[in-house]
Formats: C-alpha cells, structure tokens, sequence
C-alpha cells in the first residue's frame, strides 16, 4: 500500500471512529444512562421571608420604623410610619421604602400588591411609582435602580399596583412605593396611607405577609 493509500486509510478511520463515539453518546443519553442536569423548581426554591425592615445600606427611604416585623408559621405583619406629615403639602414626593429579605433558596413565584389607604382618595394622593431594588451600599432609592425582573403594572387610576416576579432568588430587596400629595389634601396624622401584601409560592408551601404604612 502506497503512502497516499494509507493516508487516506488512516482518514476513513478517524471518520468512523468520531461517528461510533457520538452515536455511543446520542446511545446513552437517550436511554438515560447520562441524563442533563435540570434544576427542578419545586426542589430548588424552599424559601421563606426574613427580616421586613428599614433598608441596612441604601439610602434615601421616606419611613420610619412602625411595629415590628412579626413573622407566625410563615405570615409576617409589619407596620411603617411616614417621616413626614403630608397633611396640607401640595405636590411632594414621599419614597416609601423598606426592606424584605429572601432567604434559603428564593421563591418560584413572588407577587406584591399594594393600594392606597381606604380612606385616601386620588384628589389627595396618587401612587407615582413602585419598584423593587437591592439593598446595596452606594445605592439611593431611586427607580434608576429598580430591577427589571420585577414586572410591575400601575393602575390608570394610580390608587394600586401589582409586582410580578418569578425565580426570585435569596437576597435583600427593597419595595418602593413613591406617594404624591395633590393640592388639598386633609389627610390626618397616622392615617393609613398603604396597604400592600406579599404572596410567595415554594417547595409545597406558600408564605404571605401584609405591610401597613401611616402618615407622619
């Protein structure tokens, strides 16, 4: 056998033998000796709420601390008071921000609502914007900073909203809920300017929480 005989030998075996491996490995894949790592949701995400509170190294929240977090079998009820009275104010923006936590593995399935006191009408105060963002050093409550993967949908009526998101990993984030006071508002000291609820899906489980937040 000539050398160019060999070569091309040589070639057609090569050939053969990259065919036998991936079909080997197309074999054995299929049949479920080697099988894809796949996450599996219901496993992966068993977390639960942590601390509700005023945020640890952003700046630039308009709350102050109300009642204490209390968290009972996976429900927690937390109330903030405004640092300002709006009461007679015209066109201020109050950025109403605080602090929830995710802890272990995240949530499959995170939505936040909230909606202006029942005593509060839109001739007195509209919702402006809500958000959700990290906890960060460095970082001012600002919707610059708000995270993409919270879907949020503000009524026409700017009275309520709704955030949406999925695959909520653990960490701290902040909900922001900007409030603006329209020309003359009578809303009283310690009326209730926010009511707004989480509801979180897990492994089988499901936590929820309420968070109340007051005039000045």
């Amino acid at each position: 056998m000539n050398k160019k005989a060999s070569t091309t030998t040589n070639v057609i075996w090569i050939i053969v033998g990259v065919i036998v491996i991936v079909g080997l490995g197309i074999f054995l894949f299929t049949s479920g000796v080697f099988t894809a790592s796949v996450i599996d949701s219901a496993e992966e995400f068993d977390g639960e709420f942590g601390d509700i509170e005023l945020p640890d190294e952003a700046v630039g929240t308009d709350l102050v601390v109300g009642t204490a977090n209390l968290v009972t079998l996976d429900v927690f009820n937390a109330t903030f008071t405004g640092n300002v009275d709006v009461n007679g104010t015209n066109g201020i923006v109050q950025a109403y921000a605080f602090k929830f936590e995710v802890e272990s593995n995240g949530f499959d399935d995170l939505d936040i609502d909230g909606t202006l006191g029942s005593t509060i009408a839109t001739t007195e105060a509209v919702i402006r914007k809500a958000y959700v963002m990290l906890d960060t050093e460095g970082l001012t409550i600002d919707s610059t900073n708000a995270l993409p993967e919270f879907a949020v949908d503000l009524d026409n009526n700017l009275n309520k909203y709704s955030i949406e998101a999925e695959n909520v990993l653990k960490g701290d984030y902040i909900l922001v809920t900007e409030i603006k006071t329209i020309a003359g508002v009578t809303i009283a000291s310690g009326e209730r300017m926010l009511d707004i609820t989480f509801d979180a899906d897990t492994d089988g489980d499901e936590d929820e929480g309420t968070v109340q937040i007051n005039n000045g």
